[in-house]
């Protein structure tokens, strides 16, 4: 195979990248203006309202953000509510009979049967939910060293059940409520001026030194006891000054599934993202924010959104974009949509807690927001469409604003180059997904293979879009699509596939419909995408074909549509043969392709239609001698002799009379030939093909007949039967065989 097919997505995504016209527009940075109004203008990122976390006595409820089950805890009135971000949740509540005075933190078990307390900066408190029973993790100060707590984490492992984050490093204990005991697992001594954790990774940050810009992270999310934790090897920060790295300067943040570490100098305004792997650190290329002050952080669909409260504007990054360093989009305010209104009026609030993913808590109101992305007013901001696109794929729900972005690149008659990148770009995604998903249900042999297919040789997968059989009932559905499937289906990468259904039902139907495009320009689009599904060893689906063939049909491109089928461009199907008959029949334009379709017919095994064409072209002896070739159980005679009798020549209506005739009675000598062998020897017979000869007496005249055996006219030469009896061609020979008794006994 051809090393291009090797390459991943990824690589692929590259090469278009970098073949993106060099007159794409770069968004422009933020510049120092005064606040925007709230409603300037509409932007990408909108704000949903989510639940209430409180409503009333906001003086006496106490709260703390559990990252890990991304959740609020209350405690309020001797009980803990424990608000979950989905509002399909009901409040949990969790009465707890202690006296407890002002809380520093507390936290809920992952299984929601331990909580934990800390009321001081030495001691945790660990409680059983249901018995209320407590085990105490005391740190002692000693002379050495003061020993002060700077959080703790439930674990979701068995090797232990809590990690503890104090100033002299990370611990990991065993705990039993119930038997008030607790047991040291793992320590790790690193002088900690504080720490940063990301949930989905289960990543530990601890920030050492003096200025807190040394960092040594901890993966402890691995499933064996000698190995309950991985350590990241240790990095150090640039610093400007002497001063310490302030908590606020530093998030984790997890993109594209990958982990990274995000500095923002608020000073400068620059932002730093470091990417962390189990074995290295790779620091990205700085971006200019070139606004300063104070910044607010959040992930909303796999984007970097940087908040910017003094400008009341939302800087939206992408990581993988050609240009991460400029924003995707210009530079705008959060939008309330749907009727939606801020309960103080005032976006950007100083309460407002920007909570790393896509949540928003506005601590005032106890108000909880979710920020989604408006991809069509992404698409407003956008004039190279082929970046956009790239853009697009990597996107939740993506795949009814892709669709809609080629359609209207189509409609605007995009040059083909840039199309024919586009499809190439789709469809070495679609090539990915189903070698993924056959990884997932075959056996990786099978991968192995579909990664070395010569050309030529096509890859399909029954549960994405390949080409059910001809005895299942779907094959209806797979002539004549009731529409793409615009649910996310997605690679390994998160890239969003957009299938051949989907590309047919939503972009060349409704261009074909509609009749605005030239019929030129949509059959070359057309003939690209199939170029692209066959460049990535895809079998192109036959409602595609069909539309390509109706297309060169309606436009008179007969000369292009021969090329097609005689390079075998277009696949064989029912449809298509049947439109070439049409065209090339008598009375059809273009005469040459109906050889072509009796072909497809033909390979297809559709033996009946070939005769049936042939007989519609009034070729009897050419069906006869297709006939003796591929002989067809129960054929009706009647066809053939309705068909003679119409030209009127009694030599052709004697010649055909004779075929079924004698074909009926070498079969019934050869199946009581095959009785006989397997009453004496057992042996078991199949019963032979013989042809029906109902209602044949209409089309002959007995006195015709009679003539026509009385001049002795032999019926032309021909192969015998694919059974291995000769066909008796002798008109003397025939009389042996009574017409008339012949046709009354079937």
């Amino acid at each position: 195979m051809a090393n291009g097919f090797r390459r991943s997505v990824s690589d692929l995504l590259d090469d278009w990248r970098h073949l993106t016209p060099t007159r794409r527009r770069q968004p422009r940075p933020v510049s120092h203006t005064p606040p925007l109004p709230i409603s300037s203008k509409a932007g990408p990122l909108v704000l949903c309202p989510v639940r209430d976390i409180w409503k009333d006595e906001v003086g006496d409820v106490q709260y703390f953000y559990d990252e890990m089950q991304q959740a609020f805890l209350l405690y309020k009135e001797g009980a803990f509510y424990f608000h979950s971000f989905d509002p399909q949740q009901q409040v949990k509540i969790i009465p707890f009979p202690y006296e407890l005075s002002p809380l520093i933190s507390a936290r809920l078990s992952k299984n929601g049967s331990m909580l934990g307390v800390q009321r001081s900066s030495y001691e945790i408190e660990l409680f059983d939910v249901t018995s209320a029973a407590k085990v105490t993790l005391t740190f002692q100060t000693s002379k050495q060293a003061v020993v002060r707590i700077l959080g703790f984490i439930w674990s979701e492992v068995e090797a232990y059940d809590i990690a503890v984050i104090t100033s002299m490093g990370l611990e990991l204990f065993k705990v039993s409520p119930l038997r008030n005991s607790s047991k040291s697992v793992k320590q790790y001594s690193y002088p900690t001026v504080h720490y940063l954790y990301e949930p989905k990774s289960s990543l530990i940050l601890l920030c050492t030194g003096k200025q807190g810009a040394v960092l040594q992270g901890f993966f402890v999310r691995s499933l064996s006891m000698a190995k309950s934790t991985h350590r990241l090897p240790k990095f150090e920060l640039d610093t400007r000054t002497d001063s310490s790295l302030k908590p606020e300067e530093l998030s984790l943040v997890q993109i594209y599934e990958r982990v990274y570490l995000v500095q923002i100098d608020g000073e400068l305004g620059r932002l730093t993202l470091y990417r962390l792997t189990k074995d290295q650190v790779v620091q990205n290329p700085a971006l200019e924010l070139c606004v300063t002050g104070k910044f607010g952080l959040s992930v909303v669909d796999n984007l970097l959104v940087v908040h910017h409260p003094s400008s009341q504007v939302s800087l939206v990054y992408d990581v993988k974009h050609s240009t991460p360093q400029y924003p995707i989009v210009n530079p705008l305010p959060l939008t309330c949509k749907n009727g939606f209104e801020i309960e103080n009026g005032h976006l950007y609030d100083d309460a407002w807690q920007y909570l790393n993913s896509n949540f928003i808590f506005d601590g005032s109101t106890g108000s909880l927001w979710q920020i989604s992305l408006a991809l069509q007013d992404v698409v407003l901001q956008f004039t190279d469409k082929l970046e956009l696109v790239y853009l697009l794929i990597r996107r939740s729900n993506c795949k009814p604003t892709v669709v809609s972005v080629i359609r209207n690149l189509l409609h605007d008659k995009h040059p083909l180059p840039a199309v024919s990148k586009l499809f190439n770009i789709l469809n070495a995604i679609y090539r990915a997904a189903i070698l993924e998903r056959a990884q997932m249900f075959q056996s990786r042999r099978f991968v192995e293979m579909s990664h070395t297919l010569p050309v030529g040789t096509f890859i399909g997968d029954p549960g994405l879009d390949s080409t059910p059989n001809k005895d299942t009932p779907s094959n209806k559905e797979e002539s004549e699509p009731d529409g793409g499937d615009l649910r996310d289906l997605t690679t390994a990468e998160g890239l969003a596939v957009i299938l051949q259904a989907d590309v047919y039902h939503h972009v060349f139907a409704p261009l074909a419909a509609e009749q605005i495009l030239e019929g030129k320009y949509l059959i070359s689009v057309i003939l690209e995408y199939n170029r692209s599904l066959l460049l990535q060893q895809l079998p192109p689906q036959n409602y595609i074909q069909d539309l390509l063939v109706d297309l060169l049909i309606d436009h008179k491109q007969y000369f292009q549509l021969h090329q097609l089928l005689q390079y075998h461009v277009i696949n064989d199907s029912p449809e298509v043969a049947h439109r070439l008959l049409v065209l090339g029949g008598a009375n059809g334009p273009y005469r040459p392709v109906f050889q072509a379709g009796l072909d497809m017919l033909v390979r297809l095994q559709r033996f009946e239609d070939v005769i049936e064409a042939l007989l519609k072209s009034n070729k009897v002896m050419q069906a006869l001698s297709f006939l003796q070739r591929h002989p067809i159980a129960a054929i009706a005679a009647k066809r053939f002799l309705r068909v003679a009798a119409e030209q009127g020549d009694p030599m052709l209506l004697y010649t055909v009379t004779r075929f079924f005739l004698d074909w009926d009675q070498e079969v019934r000598i050869a199946q009581a030939d095959a009785r006989n062998l397997q009453s004496q020897f057992g042996v078991p017979y199949a019963l032979l093909p013989a042809p029906c000869l109902d209602e044949c007496d209409a089309y002959l005249d007995q006195s015709e007949l009679d003539n026509l055996k009385r001049l002795s006219i032999r019926t032309p030469k021909a192969n015998s039967l694919q059974n291995g009896h000769p066909i008796i061609d002798n008109a003397s020979q025939a009389a042996a065989v009574p017409f008339g008794s012949s046709l009354k006994g079937f």
